[in-house]
């Protein structure tokens, strides 16, 4: 009796050559034999595909025979000279490397040439140097000159109530005005006034004044205390204020201990602004 489709599917059976067992057996050993065959042409027919490796072709055929070792062994001489040619080159950069660096009499005697050239032309420059600096310090005096040509004094110059002001006031931004309050019976006020008398001859762009203190109405504490004093001014104001001097310098000293004070305080012009002025 035959299975039915599903029972087929179900169970894998196959239903070829199926034949109930009422069959002799002769026709079942010759059914078995055919049902062997079927399966066995069934498997041969559903064989594994075999892999075929993917062929690249770079445009030149391998050649056989004469010509194919013709070509093999221009080949070999390619690579051959390709390696001897890197060889040299190795042999020359390590030489290179271990070679002593010497030059020859002729290099020798060029580089004495540029030696003595750059020498010659350092020596131009140190000259042109020299000469510019001096052009320049000549210029500069020059200028000073011009500038203080018509700004020239020398001396103490005497104020009172009625110059006083204008003599600060009217006078040139770049005049240093440098007063000095007095009293004739203060013996420091003395030796002040001689050491400005000095002072102005020495610095003839720098105005040195002086007021007495009737006239410039000042207390009695100030001519107690406070003298003598110096008032420095420029550009119509106050640069410096030293009062009592004699605090500091004593009752008897020198010009130049007077001018290193105002010095110190940046009160007088320097050497070359006062140096070469046209009297």
């Amino acid at each position: 009796m035959a299975l039915n489709n599903m029972d087929d599917k179900l169970l894998g059976e196959k239903v070829d050559y199926y034949c109930s067992s009422s069959e002799d057996e002769g026709n079942s050993a010759s059914g078995d034999e055919g049902s062997s065959d079927a399966q066995e042409s069934i498997r041969s027919s559903t064989k594994a595909p075999t892999f075929i490796p993917e062929s690249r072709f770079d445009g030149k055929a391998t050649q056989t025979g004469p010509k194919g070792v013709i070509e093999d062994w221009r080949r070999y001489k390619q690579l051959e000279t390709e390696k001897r040619e890197r060889d040299i080159m190795e042999k020359d950069e390590l030489c290179r490397k271990l070679a002593m660096t010497c030059k020859s009499f002729k290099e020798e005697e060029n580089d004495k040439k540029q030696a003595g050239k750059d020498e010659f032309d350092l020596s131009d420059d140190e000259d042109f140097m020299e000469y510019y600096k001096k052009k320049r310090i000549i210029e500069m005096q020059e200028m000073v000159a011009k500038k203080w040509s018509k700004i020239v004094f020398g001396d103490v110059i005497e104020l009172n109530r009625d110059n006083f002001v204008d003599a600060i006031e009217k006078e040139d931004k770049h005049v240093t005005v440098i007063i000095h309050i007095f009293d004739d019976d203060t013996p420091a006020c003395a030796t002040v006034h001689g050491c400005m008398r000095i002072l102005a001859s020495k610095y003839k762009t720098v105005k040195f004044c002086r007021i007495n203190t009737g006239e410039a109405r000042l207390s009695s504490n100030f001519l107690e205390n406070g003298l003598p004093t110096i008032i420095v001014y420029k550009e119509n104001l106050v640069i410096g204020n030293f009062v009592r001097i004699s605090d500091t310098l004593g009752n008897d000293f020198y010009a130049n201990d007077l001018e290193t004070f105002l010095c110190e305080y940046g009160m007088l012009p320097h050497s070359h602004e006062h140096a070469d002025v046209v009297l």
